[in-house]
């Protein structure tokens, strides 16, 4: 039952957001700034992660799904815990509201077991294009499906190659 209510409010944030937003395919050149929702279930080591996010040379903002802890592992990401979660299991309205007002030129959500809440955090973002890497609730402009036991390296860095390939033109 919290399932199906859960799934219907993502899909009415989604479709909100659908509905107001300005959408464009961005090529790599383009994006200034990004967000990278990611789960504790997928983390290879955060210096990797770290060290790739140099590499890319993009200001990126981490938002780290540790839903079932009571302590954020991380002080330089936004770490989601426990706390940050409603009985159903999506974010609390406070945080929703809060993140509203960030905006990126870019979302790439590579959460598959959280999906719920990470739908509906993607959701609550301003962003001008947004990447995941499953296709329920609609939330990604650009679907890139992960390997069978791709590690998170390796798939980013498999987005960012499909990301220099879009070619965005002006209108």
């Amino acid at each position: 039952m919290l399932k199906s209510v859960a799934g219907h409010t993502v899909r009415s944030l989604v479709r909100k957001k659908t509905a107001q937003a300005h959408k464009k395919f961005l090529n790599w050149e383009e994006i200034k700034s990004m967000a990278l929702v990611i789960e504790d279930t997928e983390m290879p080591s955060k210096h990797l992660v770290d060290q790739l996010l140099d590499e890319l040379k993009k200001h990126c903002e981490v938002y780290y799904l540790e839903l079932k802890t009571k302590q954020a592992s991380y002080n330089d990401w936004h770490c989601l815990t426990k706390k940050d979660k409603n009985l159903i299991g999506l974010p609390k309205k406070k945080l929703l509201h809060a993140f509203k007002t960030k905006k990126y030129d870019l979302i790439i959500n590579t959460a598959e077991q959280a999906i719920f809440y990470s739908a509906a955090l993607s959701a609550c973002f301003q962003s001008t294009f947004t990447c995941s890497s499953t296709e329920e609730f609609g939330h990604g402009d650009l679907i890139i499906k992960r390997a069978d036991k791709q590690d998170l390296i390796s798939y980013l860095r498999e987005v960012q190659r499909y990301l220099k390939m879009i070619n965005s033109k002006k209108s």
